[in-house]
């Protein structure tokens, strides 16, 4: 007999069970990294963000905010009308209303008429309209400035 016989497999000689664990141990994660980077080579990322609508979905960050202070100091600058920017809870499934967010549409929609900003922001809450149990509204003045310090 060359080996020791078991069930699974035989043990060389000169080599216990220990051994034969050991190198199965190291064998494993070899050949898992081995299919592992074999599948790789073939991995096409596919992704629903598009480059392009980054402007698209950022686009209240191009609008900054002026104090009156700020719209003295400008050499000119255009008034392009007025935006309102609206949060409001349908029901009471629906999440509070914020502030923030009502600035946000607001800036979006400033954005939307080509302003480069906003002036004369007011926000308010109001309790229990028609469409809304709660609501922000957001007003501001839009305007382009031409010569931007």
């Amino acid at each position: 007999m060359n080996g020791i016989q078991k069930v699974g497999g035989s043990i060389p000689p000169g080599s216990t069970k220990v051994d034969l664990i050991m190198s199965r141990i190291f064998i494993l994660p070899f050949l898992f990294t081995s299919l592992f980077l074999c599948s790789c080579g073939s991995f096409v990322f596919s992704s629903n963000v598009d480059p392009r609508n980054f402007k698209e979905h950022f686009r209240s960050i191009l609008v900054e905010e002026y104090s009156n202070e700020d719209m003295v100091s400008f050499p000119s600058y255009e008034i392009l009308g007025l935006v309102e920017g609206v949060d409001c809870q349908v029901n009471e499934l629906y999440p509070v209303p914020k502030e923030g967010t009502a600035r946000r549409h607001m800036l979006e929609k400033a954005s939307d008429i080509g302003a480069t900003g906003v002036t004369s922001v007011k926000c308010v809450r109001v309790e229990s309209t028609e469409a809304c149990i709660a609501e922000y509204t957001c007003y501001a003045q839009a305007v382009k400035v031409n010569d931007q310090k």
